[in-house]
């Protein structure tokens, strides 16, 4: 083709051809932003993805912690519940015993009573006897 012909062609044909230039421009680029637009939603949507099977994870462990923790909590209200009977029942003990002594300390206190009277005869008996 001389240069003439392709400025006769240009001048008949130029329109189309521009136009069919600018579509295929057009198609590519409408095609790229289409392909990039996917891969952009695809990496989100994985980032989202990876998130919530994190948070699922996270708030399973945290229902078994709570688990755990509730029976720390039952466990110590009975430790808690055992020493305070217990609290409550020695310092019951220490109250009668500031007040007198219970039955079984009043016994013993007669019977240390009696014992220490016969150990005063005992000793008055072998005085008696050291001075014969």
């Amino acid at each position: 083709m001389n240069p003439v012909d392709l400025g006769k062609a240009i001048a008949e044909y130029g329109t189309p051809i521009i136009t069919a230039m600018v579509m295929i421009l057009v198609c590519w680029l409408v095609k790229h932003m289409v392909k990039e637009q996917t891969e952009d939603r695809e990496y989100y949507r994985g980032i989202v993805t990876n998130e919530l099977k994190g948070l699922a994870n996270a708030s399973i462990k945290n229902a078994e912690l709570n688990n755990i923790g509730n029976q720390l909590l039952k466990d110590h209200s009975k430790y808690t519940e055992t020493f305070s009977v217990k609290v409550v029942e020695s310092l019951a003990i220490v109250a009668e015993r500031l007040n007198g002594g219970t039955a079984g300390t009043k016994a013993i206190a007669k019977l240390k009573e009696i014992d220490a009277k016969d150990r005063r005869k005992k000793v008055k008996k072998v005085e008696e006897e050291r001075r014969k």
